[in-house]
């Protein structure tokens, strides 16, 4: 079963205020699903958001050692 989270919940997690990410959602740079007009983020999507987050963050650390 999957587990939706709140906008709330989410911003506590990646330490990004509700506001921050609406802007991110609103541009189509964060995974969300609308569920009785409300936003909500499943668990699963924001792990795959994150570890693409982390990899990208990673990539350019290397990129900027080897210039």
């Amino acid at each position: 079963m999957r587990k939706l989270l709140t906008l709330s919940e989410v911003a506590e997690r990646v330490g990004r205020t509700e506001k921050a990410l609406r802007g991110l959602i609103f541009r189509g740079k964060f995974p969300f699903t609308k569920l009785s007009g409300k936003i909500g983020v499943e668990e699963t999507e924001l792990e795959k958001f994150l570890e693409l987050s982390r990899r990208v963050t990673a990539e350019k650390a290397a990129g900027k050692e080897a210039a």
